[in-house]
């Protein structure tokens, strides 16, 4: 997907729901359906947090 490459939040690391589907969905940090997946992901969005 593209919108995946510039998304901020946790949804590029998360399949718990198909909202990606959708071109204009707006990426959060919290999400109480958040499935993981990729083992480092809590990381990943640590690294993505400290850019800030």
């Amino acid at each position: 997907m593209v919108q995946l490459k510039d998304m901020p939040g946790i949804c590029k690391y998360c399949v718990g729901c198909l909202r990606l589907e959708d071109e204009n969905f707006k990426s959060v940090y919290r999400c109480k359906d958040f499935e993981a997946n990729q083992v480092t992901w809590r990381d990943l969005i640590y690294k993505e947090l400290r850019k800030k």
